[in-house]
């Protein structure tokens, strides 16, 4: 069973979801986890199917979520003590080091940059796109446009300033990049208003904007399809340093069923059953086939395997200083990220 609080400023709201059970290692005790995260976003699909599919529980944790609305208030849950472990963008474990901070990614969840560029169908059919047309034309298209952000900085701020970049521009210059807060909502008034072209954002809203106000997937990240940041590790699991080093078995048990979920969404025969799950836990307020294209669009993103290598590391580090003033060092990797939690993990599904 896993409990979901949803913090805002005002008021505390408890959900009670029951988790499906599946065949898995045992422990031998529970442990109550805290799980911090910002939204619903399918940017942290393969949690959701952990926890949905009972494998949490089937390894004797009972977790808690804290569901905040936005990274940093999550990651703020997770410095404090608040939470125990934190879900969200990689690079700000590296920024959070940086700072004195003593945090570390112990897995990962998503292996594709989420953040995605939706567009007018105005707009694309007046700079002859479709969302079939090869990447190359979409990328050039792209000059003038006025896309919509959550604000500087952000990731949807800096995939959208990649994109850019990639087809040969000045995201300062050549695109208008307009900040307007986290509400897909307000994106979709604006473009429906003519005040924006598009926005870049995660999944589902890029979905619920093609279906709702006829726009047009443009670019779609998180189905790899910008081939530079395919498989680019985007969102992983954290925590405090001093509670993975008090926390061992735990972090090693979450890491277990994140692999369990991985293993489950990739496998033909399972993947319906998962997508059952994650939409009856998270998603029964969308549309049933709103949520199956976003659904199969979106299991690419779900790792493989557990593996964290330095190379990986180093994209994430990359990327983040292509479009940032205050650059990351790579020698941080190495206080950043540990494997401790995911070799036990291998080991305990052996």
């Amino acid at each position: 069973m896993f409990k979901t609080r949803l913090m805002t400023a005002c008021k505390v709201m408890s959900v009670v979801f029951t988790g499906l059970a599946a065949a898995a290692p045992t422990a031998a005790q529970d442990q109550k986890v805290v799980m911090s995260h910002s939204t619903k976003s399918f940017a942290f699909l393969t949690y959701f199917a952990a926890n949905t599919m009972g494998y949490f529980d089937d390894l004797g944790l009972e977790i808690e979520e804290v569901r905040t609305g936005s990274g940093s208030k999550a990651l703020a849950a997770m410095v404090s003590g608040d939470a125990d472990v934190y879900l969200g963008s990689t690079a700000t474990a590296f920024k959070s080091r940086e700072q004195g901070v003593p945090i570390k990614i112990f897995a990962p969840i998503v292996r594709q940059l989420t953040s995605s560029i939706v567009v007018t169908r105005d707009w694309a059919e007046e700079h002859g796109v479709t969302k079939d047309s090869p990447l190359e034309e979409k990328l050039a298209a792209l000059k003038g446009a006025r896309i919509a952000i959550s604000g500087p900085g952000s990731g949807a701020d800096q995939a959208a300033r990649y994109v850019i970049a990639e087809a040969g521009f000045d995201p300062d210059r050549d695109v208008e990049l307009v900040a307007m807060g986290n509400n897909a909502a307000t994106y979709m008034s604006a473009m429906q208003a003519g005040q924006i072209d598009g926005f870049s954002t995660s999944p589902p809203h890029i979905h619920i904007a093609e279906q709702e106000v006829d726009g047009v997937i443009l670019i779609n990240m998180a189905a790899g399809e910008l081939p530079a940041l395919d498989g680019y590790f985007y969102i992983g699991m954290m925590a405090r340093d001093g509670w993975l080093e008090d926390n061992p078995d735990t972090a090693a048990r979450l890491a277990a069923a994140l692999k369990m979920a991985m293993d489950a969404v990739h496998d033909p025969e399972r993947n319906a059953e998962v997508g059952q799950a994650v939409y009856d836990g998270y998603y029964s307020d969308m549309d049933r086939d709103l949520f199956q294209r976003v659904w199969e669009d979106q299991t690419m993103s779900v790792p493989t395997t557990l593996d964290m290598d330095d190379q990986t590391m180093r994209d994430v580090i990359a990327f983040y200083n292509r479009f940032s003033d205050q650059q990351i060092d790579e020698n941080l990797i190495s206080e950043t990220v540990t494997d401790e939690a995911t070799t036990a993990a291998t080991a305990l599904l052996e």
